[in-house]
């Protein structure tokens, strides 16, 4: 089991991790170069109904 806290994911691509964190009640921060995968996560985060940056 994850404890809750604090994440910051360097690289994180298609927020497949970040969307994970955040249903365990992590507060995550996801940065990537790709605008592209960027976009694509917000597209899942939303979806996903989590609170992710």
């Amino acid at each position: 089991m994850i404890q809750p806290d604090k994440v910051l994911e360097l690289g994180c691509g298609a927020g497949r991790n970040a969307i994970y964190l955040a249903k365990q009640g992590c507060s995550f921060v996801g940065v990537d170069l790709s605008d592209h995968a960027l976009q694509w996560t917000q597209k899942r985060v939303d979806e996903a109904d989590v609170n992710v940056e």
